[in-house]
């Protein structure tokens, strides 16, 4: 393929390939790096004797910060959650509330398939219902070298220095508890904060209320770090 200016957006785009949408998909959002993408827009495709020419148009909601390795994300699964709103409405995954991060972007890592399957994940798509074989949904807060290690190693207790509960990764079903354990960055004129979010198996897992802990939401503690799996970083802009 030639190599292509640039993309910006709002601009169009034209691919000759013979990629499906998704893999086209794929490779702009690799040029943009971690920019959510709107790519249900203006797409025209005229095929001749060798190939495809994809013409969409770009858009995008929010840009966000690159933070991580591209090989390292999962750009099909990327869900923005800036402008929706706690309409009360409850949503399950694993047995336990799932808290969506509302206000926050989501941006997936690339975990189809890493482990021996899939089911710890849940069925995909936006759903209410929890599903058997799923684990719940939790955060946690750290710094930019935590995120780097989480996202390529996973948890590490070996790296873990605060044990005030007991000994195990720390999380919570909470982003704003979460946050508060996350150490703010600068990204050209912008301040953002970052947390991982992640599934939690129920097995080994301790419950720490908030009251016991004192704040506004529970903790939980995994004491198995095999046990908690990182699947997407949330990303907010401060200033």
């Amino acid at each position: 393929m030639t190599e292509q200016p640039p993309v910006q957006l709002g601009s169009m785009r034209t691919i000759p390939s013979r990629m499906s949408f998704s893999q086209c998909s794929t490779l702009l959002y690799g040029e943009f790096g971690a920019v959510p993408l709107v790519l249900a827009h203006d797409i025209i495709m005229v095929q001749d004797n060798s190939s495809i020419t994809v013409t969409v148009r770009l858009e995008a909601s929010a840009p966000v910060p690159i933070v991580l390795k591209s090989n390292l994300l999962d750009p099909n699964f990327d869900y923005d959650f800036t402008d929706e709103i706690d309409d009360g409405t409850q949503y399950m995954r694993g047995g336990k509330l799932y808290k969506r991060p509302y206000g926050w972007m989501r941006i997936a890592l690339n975990v189809i398939g890493k482990y021996d399957d899939d089911d710890w994940l849940g069925p995909m798509g936006v759903r209410k219902e929890s599903s058997n074989m799923e684990w719940p949904v939790s955060y946690h807060g750290t710094n930019e070298d935590g995120r780097t290690s989480i996202a390529e190693e996973g948890y590490l207790l070996s790296k873990c220095k605060r044990f005030a509960y007991g000994i195990g990764i720390y999380s919570t079903p909470s982003i704003a508890v979460a946050e508060k354990y996350a150490e703010a960055f600068k990204h050209k004129e912008g301040l953002y904060v970052g947390v991982m979010q992640n599934r939690v198996k129920n097995e080994k897992l301790t419950v720490i209320s908030a009251k016991e802990c004192g704040d506004e939401d529970e903790y939980w503690v995994q004491e198995n770090e095999k046990f908690i799996r990182p699947y997407g970083l949330c990303l907010k802009k401060l200033c």
